[in-house]
């Protein structure tokens, strides 16, 4: 399964954050516009968004991010790992019809 997060811009990205919402790779690609191109890192090297280069040199307080699992990724021919979503979270939600 895929995780979408909303990571903030710490040391430690993903500390005291959850998974917003688990759904399939198909469901990513299909509802938030994932694509394969938006990877940014691999399970076991989470990113880190005060970076002053790369893929984190634009500000922002926060990110919204997919995880792919191995399982998910090797069934799909993606990578497992991070991918950096070109939407806000409240687009996100709004996309699966969460609540705010």
């Amino acid at each position: 399964m895929a995780g979408l997060w909303m990571f903030g811009e710490t040391p430690e990205p993903s500390e005291g954050h959850s998974v917003v919402r688990e759904l399939s790779l198909e469901a990513c690609v299909e509802i938030l516009g994932l694509r394969d191109d938006q990877f940014v890192a691999p399970l076991e090297t989470p990113p880190k968004f005060n970076e002053p280069t790369g893929a984190w040199a634009e500000a922002k307080d926060h990110y919204t991010v997919v995880t792919l699992d191995e399982a998910e990724a090797s069934e799909h021919g993606w990578l497992a790992g991070y991918y950096l979503l070109d939407i806000t979270l409240p687009e996100a939600r709004r996309r699966l019809k969460l609540p705010a």
